[in-house]
């Protein structure tokens, strides 16, 4: 006998009601005995990787032991939090930099659990309050973007979370390549978390909806929010509202708290948590290589017109008195359909299409030339 002998009985005193006294387990109805068997083998056992011989496999010999069979589909061992020196944090030790409370206190659970999970499945990571108001910073970006939308929400009451279907043909170009890359993001999110890797699932979600939706696509609308025309307007709406119901879910696991405050906000029509709503599924209609290729050159201009505003040392803000795009024929005639966008987010008085590139014109990506004037 030690301290795991009813620990190792754990999925039987969860599952089976093993911690009953003999007379009310027997009194027990049957169809909540029923119930209780069909919960073993349990799907997941999360665990440190200090107690595998004890804790794993002692509960796995005494499963072999009372049913011949494995207690849980998956073991997911986590790594220990670590002080300044490089040591596990033990209560024994008393070497705990500061208590969980006082991190929840000064940054947030969600900030917390941001960074829990930006370690890898097994690894020990330093206690870094400076990841963790980098997961306060994410928050408050999420925040910002949903009274965006909210604002530009067309008037039409609470937004649909679920998936709506979507007209393409009645989409801009800028569009569809968010929601061609949105998929490609599903995909990978979902996979990761499958694999148990959530904190690639994570870097993804982030890296998308920083760089991807608010550096660049809510750049590139704002001018079909402001000052385009119905059409152009609700192709952004119905755009906006389908990526971020997305985002919001796909990092619900990570940040519970926030994600439910907007969603419930946002989509509270849909009358049910975030965290039990469905899941994304990535949308094959979706995918469109023309789509993604033109929002490459998009991306490709934006990058152009910020890094000169940069070396001329005006602001990101500023207004440009010309801006000249060369592209072959195909691509032109796309980038063409993209003025309101491109003007958008380069703030061009005066935005033209030329069939040669200038003397002035710079290569901003293969086949893509454009010349800038102050």
């Amino acid at each position: 006998m030690d301290t795991w002998a009813t620990s190792s009985v754990s999925p039987q005193i969860a599952a089976l009601r093993w911690d009953d006294v003999a007379g009310e387990r027997q009194n027990m109805p049957l169809g909540e005995r029923a119930k209780a068997t069909l919960l073993r083998p349990m799907q997941l056992r999360p665990q440190a990787h200090d107690i595998i011989r004890t804790w794993a496999f002692y509960t796995i010999v005494k499963s072999h032991y009372h049913f011949g069979a494995l207690p849980w589909e998956t073991v997911m061992i986590s790594g220990h939090g670590l002080d300044a020196a490089g040591r596990s944090i033990h209560k024994s030790l008393g070497n705990a930099p500061i208590v969980p409370e006082a991190l929840i206190a000064r940054h947030s659970a969600d900030a917390v659990r941001y960074w829990a999970c930006n370690g890898s499945v097994g690894a020990d990571q330093s206690i870094d309050e400076m990841m963790m108001k980098q997961g306060t910073r994410l928050a408050n970006k999420l925040w910002s973007a949903a009274r965006l939308i909210e604002a530009h929400s067309g008037g039409q009451g609470q937004l649909r979370a679920e998936a709506q279907p979507i007209a393409f043909d009645t989409l801009e170009w800028a569009d569809r390549a968010l929601l061609a890359w949105l998929q490609e993001l599903i995909t990978h999110a979902t996979a990761s978390f499958r694999s148990y890797d959530y904190a690639s699932a994570l870097a993804a979600t982030e890296r998308f909806f920083w760089h991807t939706f608010c550096d660049n696509y809510l750049e590139w609308v704002k001018g079909r929010l402001y000052d385009g025309s119905p059409t152009e307007r609700s192709a952004a709406q119905a755009t906006l509202a389908r990526t971020f119901a997305t985002i919001l879910k796909l990092l619900a696991p990570i940040l519970p708290h926030v994600t439910e405050e907007i969603y419930m906000q946002l989509f509270a029509g849909d009358a049910r948590s975030i965290h039990t709503s469905a899941w994304p599924q990535a949308d094959p209609a979706l995918r469109n290589p023309a789509a993604e290729q033109l929002g490459e050159a998009l991306l490709a201009i934006t990058l152009a017109v910020r890094r000169f505003k940069s070396t001329e040392q005006i602001g990101l803000g500023a207004p440009l008195s010309r801006l000249t795009i060369t592209a072959t024929s195909g691509l032109r005639a796309q980038l063409e359909q993209c003025s309101t966008d491109i003007r958008s987010v380069s703030r061009a008085q005066t935005l033209a299409f030329t069939n040669e590139p200038g003397v002035n014109s710079i290569e901003a990506a293969p086949g893509l030339w454009i010349a800038i004037e102050r």
